[in-house]
């Protein structure tokens, strides 16, 4: 059973950070950490 995750990496096109950051963050719930 997975309790936790540790490191998430994914790839984005260039300049879709912005489109990203609400579907991650505030849909998954998911921290950016810098």
């Amino acid at each position: 059973m997975l309790r936790a995750i540790d490191h998430v990496q994914i790839a984005i096109p260039p300049g879709g950070e912005e489109r990203a950051r609400p579907f991650y963050g505030d849909l998954l719930g998911l921290t950016e950490v810098p």
